[in-house]
């Protein structure tokens, strides 16, 4: 989101360095350049925060996924040991109970 923000500032700037030019038309073309060269190192600036940030949001998935695979092991080896309350038989048989 922070490359909004630079994007409609380096706009903003653009926009005055039009009105700029136009009052003074004696600028020349190398400061141009320059802002060409400028908006390209930005460019690429941005294209690295953005891959940074899809690497993250990869970096927290496949965390969660591998918790979430933990997760399931942890309760399949419980189930297979009797541990896990599904696992566990109780009698359905009424007398077992009875007093008589």
């Amino acid at each position: 989101l922070m490359w909004r923000d630079k994007m409609r500032a380096e706009r903003k700037a653009a926009l005055k360095s039009q009105e700029d030019s136009d009052d003074d038309d004696d600028e020349s073309d190398g400061g141009d350049n320059a802002g060409e060269m400028d908006s390209d190192a930005e460019d690429e600036q941005i294209q690295s925060e953005i891959d940074e940030l899809r690497k993250k949001k990869i970096r927290e998935s496949k965390r969660k996924k591998k918790k979430e695979r933990e997760l399931a092991a942890k309760r399949r080896k419980r189930a297979a040991f009797g541990m896990d309350l599904n696992a566990i038989d109780t009698p359905d048989n009424e007398k077992v109970f009875s007093l008589a």
